[in-house]
C-alpha cells in the first residue's frame, strides 16, 4: 500500500516538473522575441524629393517594399524640370535729365545798321539819265561789302518809269562813298525824282584783319569841262604802298544849293605806289554845275 502511493506522487512530480520547463521555455522564448524583434529587408534607398517649376516638392506613394503588417513609407520622386530661357529684355538706357542752374541771361550780338543813303539826285538829257546818291557807314568796327541797292525813278505823278539794281563792292567803317549809275528811258519820257534803298550788304568786322581798301585814293584838281558833251576831270593820287588797278571814279555834279544834279563816272586803268593818273568821264547833268566831287571805288556790279 505504502509503495503504490509513492509511484502516485512520483507521477504528479513528474507531470508538474514537465509543466515548469515549458513554461521556462516559453518564458524564455517571448523574452527573445522582446529583445531582437525580427529584421526587414534592406529598403531601396529613397530618392530625393526634387522641386517643381512652383518651388514645391513632388510627392508620390509608391509601393513599399516592407513585409506585411508594417505601414509603407512615402517616397519623394525626383521631376525633371526644364526651364527654357526667355529672350532678355532690352532695357533702355537711362536718360540724363538736364540739370538747369537757376535762369541763364541771354545776350544777342547787335545787327550792324545798314549803310544809309544821306542824299540822292540825277540828271537828264533826252532817254539818259544819270542818278547819283551818297551812303554811309555810320559802324565804327564793320565795314560792309557787297552792299546791294535799288533806284526807282518816277514821274511827276508818280508813276514808275523805271527800276535798277546794283551793288557797291564795299564801304568802310565810318565811311561816306558816292554812286553814280545810268538809266535809259525813251526820250519823252521825263524823271521827276528818284528814289535809292540800301536792302542787303554783308558786315564784316575791322577786327577780322580786312583793311578798307583805297582810302589812300584821292582825286585833286576837280573840273567841269563844258562842251557839247561836257566831262569831269581830276588827277587821281596813292598815297598807299602799294599799286591798284582797274579802279572805278564816280564824279558827283552838284548846284549853287548842294543839291545833286547828275554826275559821271570813269577808270583808271592802273595808279602805281605812291603814283598819280588822270582821270576823266562823261557827265549827265541838269542845270548850272558849282561844284564837282570824285569818289574812288571798287568795281560794282551795275
Amino acid at each position: 500500500m505504502i509503495e503504490i502511493m509513492q509511484i502516485h506522487i512520483s507521477w504528479k512530480t513528474i507531470f508538474a516538473t514537465f509543466i515548469f520547463i515549458i513554461s521556462i521555455m516559453l518564458l524564455l522564448r517571448v523574452s527573445f522575441i522582446l529583445r531582437d524583434p525580427p529584421m526587414l529587408a534592406e529598403a531601396d534607398p529613397l530618392p530625393s524629393p526634387s522641386l517643381t517649376a512652383d518651388g514645391l516638392y513632388d510627392t508620390e506613394t509608391v509601393t513599399s517594399t516592407a513585409p506585411s503588417g508594417m505601414t509603407a513609407t512615402p517616397t519623394l520622386e525626383r521631376l525633371e524640370v526644364t526651364v527654357t530661357p526667355t529672350a532678355e529684355q532690352s532695357t533702355p538706357s537711362p536718360t540724363a535729365t538736364p540739370t538747369i542752374e537757376g535762369p541763364v541771361a541771354l545776350t544777342s550780338t547787335p545787327t550792324p545798321a545798314l549803310p544809309q543813303v544821306l542824299t540822292s539826285g540825277f540828271g537828264q538829257v533826252a532817254g539818259t539819265v544819270n542818278y547819283a546818291f551818297i551812303v554811309s557807314n555810320t559802324n565804327p568796327d564793320q565795314l560792309f561789302q557787297e552792299v546791294r541797292y535799288r533806284i526807282a525813278a518816277y514821274d511827276s505823278t508818280g508813276i514808275v518809269l523805271s527800276t535798277h539794281d546794283g551793288t557797291i563792292a564795299q564801304i568802310g567803317a565810318n565811311q561816306e562813298i558816292g554812286i553814280v549809275g545810268s538809266i535809259t528811258l525813251n526820250a519823252e519820257l521825263t524823271v521827276s525824282r528818284i528814289d535809292v534803298d540800301v536792302f542787303r550788304a554783308r558786315a564784316i568786322g575791322v577786327t577780322d584783319g580786312v583793311a578798307p581798301l583805297l582810302e589812300g585814293l584821292t582825286v585833286v584838281e576837280p573840273a567841269l569841262v563844258p562842251g557839247d558833251q561836257p566831262s569831269l576831270t581830276g588827277i587821281v593820287r596813292n598815297a598807299l604802298d602799294r599799286d591798284f588797278e582797274g579802279v572805278t571814279i564816280y564824279g558827283i555834279a552838284y548846284n549853287e544849293r548842294e543839291e545833286i544834279i547828275g554826275g559821271g563816272r570813269g577808270s583808271v586803268s592802273f595808279i602805281a605806289a605812291h603814283g598819280q593818273a588822270p582821270v576823266s568821264m562823261p557827265v549827265v547833268m541838269s542845270g548850272e554845275v558849282a561844284k564837282v566831287a570824285f569818289w574812288p571805288v571798287l568795281s560794282t556790279g551795275e
